[in-house]
């Protein structure tokens, strides 16, 4: 047996859980809770893109104007409630830490511009004494 057969059969990976916002825990290792949807009425992706192909099917057509906006309106609200939406500390922590890059590079700039406007200047008057 060699030690890398040892090493995978002593420590297997830890099974893989997904965990939904009502709680509901789903691992990757029991087949038949990790084929479950979680029945709290948001659809998922694999949900909605077979029942508009086979809708599409059935109709050979793409729906009305009005369906496929109230389609997209649902899909919309759909994925906005899975949106993780950041506190209000968080948003302020950025913001400052992007105002503090900001000013900081608009100094670092301002001091380069102007170290480059004294070089072109002292070269100007070093070409004119030449001449």
């Amino acid at each position: 047996m060699n030690r890398s057969s040892v090493d995978a059969s002593a420590n297997p990976a830890p099974p893989l859980v997904a965990v939904y916002h009502d709680g509901q825990e789903v691992s990757s290792s029991n087949k038949t809770a990790s084929s479950k949807e979680p029945d709290n009425g948001i659809e998922t992706e694999t949900s909605r893109s077979s029942a508009t192909h086979s809708k599409a099917k059935s109709d050979g057509k793409e729906g009305s104007f009005f369906e496929r906006a109230g389609q997209f309106i649902h899909d919309v609200r759909t994925e906005m409630r899975r949106v993780t939406w950041p506190t209000a500390t968080e948003v302020k922590n950025t913001t400052i830490i992007t105002l503090i890059a900001v000013i900081f590079f608009a100094f670092y700039l301002f001091v380069i511009d102007k170290g480059i406007a004294f070089f072109i200047t002292q070269l100007e008057r070093f070409v004119e004494w030449l001449l």
